[in-house]
Protein backbone atom coordinates (compact mmCIF):
# COMPACT_ATOMS: atom_id res chain seq x y z
CA UNK A 1 0.00 0.00 0.00
CA UNK A 2 1.36 3.53 -0.81
CA UNK A 3 1.01 6.49 0.87
CA UNK A 4 0.14 10.15 -0.41
CA UNK A 5 0.23 13.43 1.15
CA UNK A 6 -3.18 15.09 0.38
CA UNK A 7 -3.22 18.84 -1.05
CA UNK A 8 -7.38 18.57 0.16
CA UNK A 9 -6.76 19.28 3.61
CA UNK A 10 -10.28 18.89 5.84
CA UNK A 11 -11.98 21.64 7.90
CA UNK A 12 -11.92 20.18 10.95
CA UNK A 13 -15.21 20.09 13.59
CA UNK A 14 -14.08 20.39 16.86
CA UNK A 15 -15.71 17.23 18.82
CA UNK A 16 -13.93 17.90 22.32
CA UNK A 17 -14.99 20.91 24.37
CA UNK A 18 -11.93 22.90 25.43
CA UNK A 19 -11.03 25.04 28.17
CA UNK A 20 -9.49 28.21 26.60
CA UNK A 21 -5.58 28.56 27.86
CA UNK A 22 -4.25 30.89 29.59
CA UNK A 23 -2.47 32.93 26.29
CA UNK A 24 -5.97 33.63 25.24
CA UNK A 25 -6.88 37.30 25.39
CA UNK A 26 -10.12 38.43 26.44
CA UNK A 27 -13.28 38.37 24.15
CA UNK A 28 -16.69 40.13 24.07
CA UNK A 29 -19.59 37.69 24.10
CA UNK A 30 -22.59 38.10 22.53
CA UNK A 31 -25.80 35.70 23.00
CA UNK A 32 -26.54 33.31 20.16
CA UNK A 33 -29.98 33.86 18.55
CA UNK A 34 -32.67 31.37 18.34
CA UNK A 35 -35.79 31.82 16.81
CA UNK A 36 -38.62 30.59 14.24
CA UNK A 37 -39.74 32.35 11.28
CA UNK A 38 -42.40 32.54 8.93
CA UNK A 39 -41.31 33.93 5.25
CA UNK A 40 -43.79 35.35 2.92
CA UNK A 41 -42.86 35.23 -0.99
CA UNK A 42 -40.14 37.78 -1.44
CA UNK A 43 -39.12 38.19 2.20
CA UNK A 44 -35.31 38.30 2.87
CA UNK A 45 -34.32 37.47 6.22
CA UNK A 46 -30.68 38.49 8.78
CA UNK A 47 -29.94 35.52 10.17
CA UNK A 48 -27.26 38.01 12.22
CA UNK A 49 -30.09 39.73 13.72
CA UNK A 50 -33.28 37.67 13.33
CA UNK A 51 -35.22 40.58 11.45
CA UNK A 52 -36.99 40.55 8.16
CA UNK A 53 -35.23 43.37 5.79
CA UNK A 54 -35.67 45.19 2.81
CA UNK A 55 -32.02 45.11 2.01
CA UNK A 56 -29.32 43.06 2.41
CA UNK A 57 -29.55 40.28 4.41
CA UNK A 58 -29.04 36.08 4.26
CA UNK A 59 -31.53 34.51 2.59
CA UNK A 60 -34.29 34.99 0.35
CA UNK A 61 -37.30 33.33 -0.21
CA UNK A 62 -39.11 33.89 -3.22
CA UNK A 63 -41.87 31.29 -2.59
CA UNK A 64 -40.21 28.36 -4.10
CA UNK A 65 -36.65 28.37 -3.38
CA UNK A 66 -34.82 29.77 -0.97
CA UNK A 67 -31.09 32.08 -2.11
CA UNK A 68 -28.25 33.09 -0.46
CA UNK A 69 -27.47 37.14 -0.17
CA UNK A 70 -24.15 38.89 -0.70
CA UNK A 71 -21.48 37.44 0.53
CA UNK A 72 -23.55 34.98 2.37
CA UNK A 73 -23.40 30.46 1.82
CA UNK A 74 -25.13 27.45 2.38
CA UNK A 75 -24.86 24.17 2.49
CA UNK A 76 -28.16 21.53 2.84
CA UNK A 77 -27.14 18.90 5.35
CA UNK A 78 -30.51 16.72 4.35
CA UNK A 79 -33.70 16.30 5.87
CA UNK A 80 -32.44 15.12 9.26
CA UNK A 81 -35.39 16.10 11.58
CA UNK A 82 -35.77 18.11 14.57
CA UNK A 83 -33.09 15.50 16.16
CA UNK A 84 -30.90 16.42 13.20
CA UNK A 85 -30.85 20.05 13.60
CA UNK A 86 -30.45 19.82 17.26
CA UNK A 87 -27.07 17.38 17.17
CA UNK A 88 -25.00 20.76 15.64
CA UNK A 89 -24.80 22.19 19.03
CA UNK A 90 -22.35 24.46 18.36
CA UNK A 91 -20.45 26.78 15.79
CA UNK A 92 -17.48 24.54 16.06
CA UNK A 93 -19.92 21.33 14.49
CA UNK A 94 -20.37 23.28 10.93
CA UNK A 95 -17.56 25.71 10.90
CA UNK A 96 -15.67 22.85 8.41
CA UNK A 97 -18.67 23.36 5.54
CA UNK A 98 -17.72 26.98 4.60
CA UNK A 99 -15.48 25.62 2.42
CA UNK A 100 -17.95 23.65 0.11
CA UNK A 101 -21.10 25.87 0.87
CA UNK A 102 -22.41 28.33 -1.84
CA UNK A 103 -24.41 30.61 -2.59
CA UNK A 104 -26.32 28.44 -4.84
CA UNK A 105 -30.31 28.84 -4.60
CA UNK A 106 -31.59 25.85 -2.37
CA UNK A 107 -34.11 24.00 -4.20
CA UNK A 108 -37.83 23.63 -3.87
CA UNK A 109 -37.68 19.71 -3.96
CA UNK A 110 -35.81 19.82 -0.61
CA UNK A 111 -37.42 22.62 0.82
CA UNK A 112 -39.32 20.59 2.91
CA UNK A 113 -40.35 19.92 6.68
CA UNK A 114 -37.10 18.45 8.46
CA UNK A 115 -34.89 19.65 5.99
CA UNK A 116 -31.82 20.92 7.64
CA UNK A 117 -28.93 23.37 6.32
CA UNK A 118 -26.05 25.49 7.37
CA UNK A 119 -25.80 29.50 6.74
CA UNK A 120 -22.44 31.15 6.65
CA UNK A 121 -23.37 34.71 6.83
CA UNK A 122 -22.95 38.10 5.77
CA UNK A 123 -21.97 39.26 9.25
CA UNK A 124 -18.79 35.82 9.89
CA UNK A 125 -21.50 33.80 11.98
CA UNK A 126 -22.62 30.39 11.36
CA UNK A 127 -26.51 29.31 11.53
CA UNK A 128 -28.39 26.36 11.67
CA UNK A 129 -31.27 25.98 9.82
CA UNK A 130 -34.37 23.51 9.64
CA UNK A 131 -37.52 24.08 7.29
CA UNK A 132 -40.27 23.13 9.88
CA UNK A 133 -43.28 23.97 7.51
CA UNK A 134 -43.86 24.87 3.61
CA UNK A 135 -46.82 25.17 1.98
CA UNK A 136 -49.17 28.12 -0.22
CA UNK A 137 -46.20 30.18 -0.87
CA UNK A 138 -44.78 30.79 2.98
CA UNK A 139 -42.13 28.92 4.45
CA UNK A 140 -41.15 28.75 8.34
CA UNK A 141 -37.82 28.34 9.54
CA UNK A 142 -36.57 27.54 12.85
CA UNK A 143 -32.86 28.70 13.33
CA UNK A 144 -29.93 29.25 15.52
CA UNK A 145 -27.20 31.38 14.76
CA UNK A 146 -24.26 31.02 17.21
CA UNK A 147 -22.74 34.52 17.10
CA UNK A 148 -19.07 34.63 16.81
CA UNK A 149 -17.28 36.38 20.02
CA UNK A 150 -15.30 39.40 19.39
CA UNK A 151 -12.38 39.17 20.75
CA UNK A 152 -10.31 42.09 21.74
CA UNK A 153 -6.81 40.50 19.79
CA UNK A 154 -6.34 37.19 18.87
CA UNK A 155 -6.27 34.11 20.76
CA UNK A 156 -5.58 30.35 20.49
CA UNK A 157 -7.60 27.38 22.12
CA UNK A 158 -6.10 25.08 20.02
CA UNK A 159 -2.98 23.30 17.73
CA UNK A 160 -3.68 20.60 15.55
CA UNK A 161 -3.08 17.95 13.31
CA UNK A 162 -5.33 19.01 10.48
CA UNK A 163 -6.64 15.10 9.31
CA UNK A 164 -5.82 13.47 13.16
CA UNK A 165 -7.87 16.61 14.98
CA UNK A 166 -6.22 15.11 17.91
CA UNK A 167 -6.34 17.84 20.86
CA UNK A 168 -3.15 17.92 22.42
CA UNK A 169 -1.80 16.06 25.87
CA UNK A 170 -3.19 13.18 23.63
CA UNK A 171 -1.20 10.06 22.03
CA UNK A 172 -0.37 11.00 18.26
CA UNK A 173 -1.33 14.65 19.49
CA UNK A 174 2.19 16.34 18.32
CA UNK A 175 2.62 18.27 14.95
CA UNK A 176 5.28 15.89 12.38
CA UNK A 177 7.48 18.29 10.25
CA UNK A 178 5.79 18.81 6.75
CA UNK A 179 2.11 18.33 7.42
CA UNK A 180 -0.57 20.15 7.65
CA UNK A 181 -1.59 21.39 11.02
CA UNK A 182 -4.18 23.86 12.14
CA UNK A 183 -4.61 26.89 14.39
CA UNK A 184 -7.97 27.12 16.36
CA UNK A 185 -9.31 30.67 18.65
CA UNK A 186 -10.63 33.95 17.84
CA UNK A 187 -9.76 36.89 16.08
CA UNK A 188 -6.92 35.02 14.41
CA UNK A 189 -7.30 36.89 10.50
CA UNK A 190 -9.97 39.14 8.40
CA UNK A 191 -13.01 37.68 8.67
CA UNK A 192 -14.31 35.87 5.46
CA UNK A 193 -14.85 32.49 4.10
CA UNK A 194 -11.84 29.80 4.07
CA UNK A 195 -10.69 29.27 0.32
CA UNK A 196 -7.73 26.72 0.17
CA UNK A 197 -4.66 28.68 -1.49
CA UNK A 198 -3.08 26.89 -4.07
CA UNK A 199 0.47 24.87 -4.27
CA UNK A 200 1.20 25.52 -7.79
CA UNK A 201 4.01 27.95 -8.24
CA UNK A 202 4.66 30.89 -6.60
CA UNK A 203 3.11 28.46 -3.99
CA UNK A 204 1.22 28.97 -0.90
CA UNK A 205 2.13 32.76 0.59
CA UNK A 206 3.63 33.07 4.64
CA UNK A 207 1.35 35.62 5.41
CA UNK A 208 -2.50 35.44 4.33
CA UNK A 209 -5.66 37.53 5.14
CA UNK A 210 -3.23 39.78 7.33
CA UNK A 211 -2.72 36.37 9.52
CA UNK A 212 1.62 35.02 9.61
CA UNK A 213 2.93 32.24 12.23
CA UNK A 214 5.93 31.81 13.37
CA UNK A 215 7.34 28.38 15.38
CA UNK A 216 10.34 28.28 17.48
CA UNK A 217 11.92 25.03 18.46
CA UNK A 218 15.29 24.90 20.16
CA UNK A 219 16.23 27.91 18.78
CA UNK A 220 15.07 26.88 15.17
CA UNK A 221 12.93 29.78 14.15
CA UNK A 222 10.50 28.75 10.95
CA UNK A 223 7.88 30.47 9.11
CA UNK A 224 4.97 27.93 7.93
CA UNK A 225 3.03 29.04 4.98
CA UNK A 226 -0.69 29.84 5.43
CA UNK A 227 -2.60 26.84 2.95
CA UNK A 228 -6.28 29.24 4.41
CA UNK A 229 -7.49 31.37 7.46
CA UNK A 230 -10.59 32.20 8.97
CA UNK A 231 -10.87 34.46 12.13
CA UNK A 232 -11.46 31.08 13.79
CA UNK A 233 -9.13 28.93 12.23
CA UNK A 234 -5.62 28.73 10.38
CA UNK A 235 -4.04 26.39 8.37
CA UNK A 236 -0.82 25.96 7.27
CA UNK A 237 2.38 23.83 6.60
CA UNK A 238 5.19 22.81 9.10
CA UNK A 239 8.57 23.43 7.43
CA UNK A 240 11.03 20.27 7.07
CA UNK A 241 13.68 22.11 8.84
CA UNK A 242 11.35 22.42 11.98
CA UNK A 243 13.68 20.36 14.65
CA UNK A 244 11.46 17.87 17.52
CA UNK A 245 10.17 19.23 20.74
CA UNK A 246 8.70 21.54 22.80
CA UNK A 247 8.59 24.98 21.23
CA UNK A 248 6.41 28.35 20.74
CA UNK A 249 4.24 29.23 17.94
CA UNK A 250 3.05 33.29 17.29
CA UNK A 251 0.42 34.09 15.44
CA UNK A 252 0.58 37.91 14.41
CA UNK A 253 -2.89 39.34 12.89
CA UNK A 254 -2.37 42.51 11.73
CA UNK A 255 0.65 43.50 13.99
CA UNK A 256 -0.63 42.12 17.31
CA UNK A 257 0.54 38.60 18.59
CA UNK A 258 -0.46 35.77 20.83
CA UNK A 259 1.61 32.58 21.93
CA UNK A 260 0.78 28.85 22.68
CA UNK A 261 3.00 25.86 23.19
CA UNK A 262 3.85 23.72 20.10
CA UNK A 263 4.72 19.72 20.25
CA UNK A 264 6.41 19.12 17.05
CA UNK A 265 7.01 15.02 16.80
CA UNK A 266 9.20 13.11 13.74
CA UNK A 267 5.61 11.25 13.07
CA UNK A 268 1.95 11.55 13.69
CA UNK A 269 0.07 10.58 11.04
CA UNK A 270 -3.73 11.50 10.07
CA UNK A 271 -5.81 10.58 7.60
CA UNK A 272 -8.22 12.50 5.57
CA UNK A 273 -11.51 12.02 4.72
CA UNK A 274 -14.16 14.19 2.52
CA UNK A 275 -16.91 15.21 4.55
CA UNK A 276 -19.06 15.84 1.07
CA UNK A 277 -18.97 12.30 0.16
CA UNK A 278 -17.90 10.31 3.18
CA UNK A 279 -14.97 8.03 2.58
CA UNK A 280 -11.25 7.53 3.52
CA UNK A 281 -9.32 6.16 0.16
CA UNK A 282 -9.57 5.90 -3.61
CA UNK A 283 -9.60 3.15 -5.79
CA UNK A 284 -5.85 2.89 -7.33
CA UNK A 285 -7.06 2.14 -10.88
CA UNK A 286 -10.02 4.36 -11.23
CA UNK A 287 -9.82 7.20 -8.57
CA UNK A 288 -13.38 6.64 -7.19
CA UNK A 289 -13.67 7.27 -3.62
CA UNK A 290 -14.57 4.56 -1.82
CA UNK A 291 -17.69 5.14 0.86
CA UNK A 292 -19.94 3.44 2.96
CA UNK A 293 -22.02 2.16 -0.24
CA UNK A 294 -18.99 1.79 -2.37
CA UNK A 295 -16.66 -0.27 -0.56
CA UNK A 296 -12.74 -1.79 -1.53
CA UNK A 297 -13.52 -5.26 -3.08
CA UNK A 298 -10.65 -7.96 -1.55
CA UNK A 299 -7.18 -7.99 -3.29
CA UNK A 300 -7.68 -4.12 -4.21
CA UNK A 301 -4.87 -1.69 -4.15
CA UNK A 302 -6.33 1.54 -2.39
CA UNK A 303 -4.74 5.00 -1.92
CA UNK A 304 -5.19 6.39 1.49
CA UNK A 305 -4.61 10.37 1.88
CA UNK A 306 -2.54 11.50 4.65
CA UNK A 307 -0.49 14.26 6.27
CA UNK A 308 1.92 13.48 9.16
CA UNK A 309 4.10 10.41 7.92
CA UNK A 310 7.47 13.10 9.23
CA UNK A 311 10.24 15.60 7.24
CA UNK A 312 11.42 14.76 4.00
CA UNK A 313 13.92 17.60 3.26
CA UNK A 314 13.02 17.31 -0.80
CA UNK A 315 9.21 18.18 -0.13
CA UNK A 316 8.98 21.68 -0.68
CA UNK A 317 6.98 23.39 2.43
CA UNK A 318 5.08 25.61 -0.28
CA UNK A 319 4.61 24.12 -3.89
Amino acid sequence: MRLYCSDMPKLCSVKILLTVLPFALAIAAKADISQTTPLASGNVLNLDTGAIVASGGDLLWNGSTITPQGKAKAYNLGNLGTAGFNSYSSKDSLVYLSVIATSAPIASSVLISGEVFAVFTNGGNVAKVLVTSNSGGSITLQFVTFITPQATGPAITAIKNNSSDIPSGYPSSGIAPNSIFIVQGTGLAHPGTPELQSSADPGIPLTLNGASLTVVVNNTTVHPAVYYTSPTQLAAVLPANTPTGTGTLTVDYRGTQVQAPIQVVPAAPGINFYYTNTGVATDNSTGALLTFTNSASPGETVVLWTIGLGADPADSDTV
